[in-house]
This record gives C-alpha cells, sequence and structure tokens, in this order.
C-alpha cells in the first residue's frame, strides 16, 4: 500500500465527520429563521443548502458532482418553483423545473423534488431509482417521497422514509440516519 492510500485511508472518517459537523451547522442556522407555512415549514434557501449536504451522504449519487434535479411543480406552486430554482443555484446545482402534469419519464433525472402535493411520482421514482425529496413532511410520512424537511422547535429536521428510500435504490450514510427522524 502507498503513502497517498494509507493517508486517504487514515482521512476519510474525518471527512465524513467535517461532514457531518457542516450539516448539523446549517441545521443549526435554520434555527434562527422564522417558521413560514405551516405544509412547508423550511424556506426554499434553506432547504436547497440543507439537501445539498444530504446528496453528500447518498451512496448512489456520484461523489463530487452535481445530481441532476429536477422540480415538479403545480401551477399553485409556480412562486416556490421559483424560488427553489434560485436557491438550488445559489448552493451550484442547476435544477430544471417542470409542470407535475407534463412529466411523464424521469430517466435522465438523479434527484426529483416534488413541489405539488397533487400528484404522486413514487412509482416513477422507484423504476427509475431516482431520489424523492420535498418540502412539504406530509409526502415523506405518508410514503410519498424519500426524504424531507421539517421543522421543530423553529429547527429544520430531516425526515426520511426508509421503505421508500429503499425502494427508490438509495442509501444513506448512517451518521445521516442518526440526525434524522425516521418514518417506515
Amino acid at each position: 500500500m502507498q503513502v497517498r492510500d494509507r493517508i486517504r485511508l487514515k482521512s476519510a472518517p474525518v471527512i465524513a465527520r467535517c461532514r457531518v459537523e457542516s450539516l448539523l451547522l446549517l441545521i443549526s442556522l435554520g434555527s434562527v429563521v422564522t417558521v413560514q407555512a405551516q405544509d412547508m415549514p423550511v424556506p426554499p434557501e434553506l432547504q436547497a443548502a440543507i439537501f445539498r449536504k444530504i446528496f453528500e451522504h447518498d451512496r448512489n449519487l456520484a461523489v463530487g458532482t452535481s445530481p441532476r434535479l429536477l422540480i415538479a411543480f403545480s401551477a399553485d406552486y409556480s412562486q416556490l418553483k421559483n424560488r427553489l430554482v434560485r436557491a438550488f443555484e445559489g448552493v451550484g446545482i442547476k435544477p430544471s423545473a417542470e409542470p407535475d402534469d407534463h412529466i411523464m419519464n424521469i430517466s435522465q433525472v438523479d434527484v426529483l423534488y416534488l413541489a405539488t402535493q397533487r400528484k404522486s411520482f413514487r412509482q416513477l421514482c422507484e423504476q427509475n431509482s431516482v431520489l424523492s425529496i420535498t418540502g412539504f413532511p406530509s409526502l415523506v410520512e405518508n410514503g410519498e417521497v424519500a426524504i424531507g424537511l421539517t421543522a421543530t422547535e423553529n429547527k429544520p429536521k430531516i425526515v426520511i422514509h426508509r421503505k421508500q428510500l429503499k425502494a427508490e435504490g438509495h442509501e444513506l450514510a448512517n451518521t445521516l440516519l442518526q440526525l434524522a427522524k425516521l418514518v417506515d
């Protein structure tokens, strides 16, 4: 084993710990943000930053690259879609967005953000191994989406539906699972 390989092996836990610490920092910073609408308790700008960190803990997303993210939205959430696009661009992810009723194929997508509550994409995500995310915690709690965000005492909290995450073919690092509210 070469010296650089030994250094890389020793530094892996340090890198993982730094990623978790930066995620904790983002979550604690969210405590100063006032919770907005009841159905979407975490603002899009904070969502984008947290989801960016979550993507780093997904063993099935390519490390060091920006995932291909599609935002599915309904007409009543078009302003939210605009905020989400700007927020994800602000953290270095270039999303695309389409009205939910126009989406038939997601085979060229890594992550699907649901900014709609009127249409299910569960089966499509499972068939294409696409990670589903949202800012509507109710969609995660009822098994429509794998990962979402909620707020507890004005602090963002990650919510993960374990069965849906597995059905979509994704696996998260244990360090992240320990921070989240897990739903079955």
